[in-house]
C-alpha cells in the first residue's frame, strides 16, 4: 500500500522548516534575516540551540523568536 500524498505532508524536506522539528539552518537564516554562515557559526559555538531530528538538527521555532528580539 503506497502513502497518500496528504500521509506524506508531516515527512521532513530541505530547506523547509517542519512543524515538529524545527528549522534547517538556511531556512533559519532566511527568516531571521543573517547570513547563514553567521546562524552556522552560532550553532557551532552553542550560542543558538539545535535539537537532533531523525539524525539532523534542526533549530527549534522558539530560538528563531530569541534571535529575532537579539538582533533588532
Amino acid at each position: 500500500m503506497s502513502k497518500s500524498k496528504d500521509d506524506q505532508s508531516n515527512l521532513p524536506t530541505k530547506g523547509r522548516a517542519t512543524p515538529k522539528g524545527g528549522f534547517s539552518v538556511r531556512e533559519f537564516a532566511r527568516r531571521a534575516g543573517l547570513p547563514e554562515g553567521r546562524v552556522r557559526k552560532a550553532v557551532r559555538s552553542n550560542q543558538i540551540e539545535t535539537v537532533d531530528f531523525g539524525g539532523t538538527h534542526r533549530i527549534p521555532p522558539r530560538e528563531l523568536e530569541r534571535v529575532c528580539q537579539l538582533y533588532k
